[in-house]
């Protein structure tokens, strides 16, 4: 997640201790995503194909986990940024 983000602006809490596991650094904590819009969230490809279907400016609802608490949350959908790994493609 990054600063300033929607779901930074929302309240979203990413992972905040690194862990190596077989070379490939990890972040871990943080809050968990469950649904978008009521879709449920389990899989990474669960969460692109969402994610795929929301535009920007548009007002959505998400679920996380917190603590082991639910927790509901409401973002405004922003462009996305375009990442070093897009040149890739």
């Amino acid at each position: 997640m990054y600063d300033g983000s929607p779901a930074d602006r929302a309240g979203v809490r990413g992972g905040n201790l690194s862990i190596i596991v077989q070379g490939e650094e990890y972040l871990v904590g943080g809050d968990v995503l469950t649904t978008i819009e009521g879709a449920a969230i389990r899989t990474h490809q669960d969460y692109l194909a969402k994610v795929k279907t929301l535009r920007p400016g548009q007002r959505v609802r998400i679920t996380i986990v917190r603590d082991g608490h639910r927790r509901e949350l409401t973002l405004t959908v922003a462009e996305r940024p375009r990442l070093p790994a897009d040149l890739l493609d």
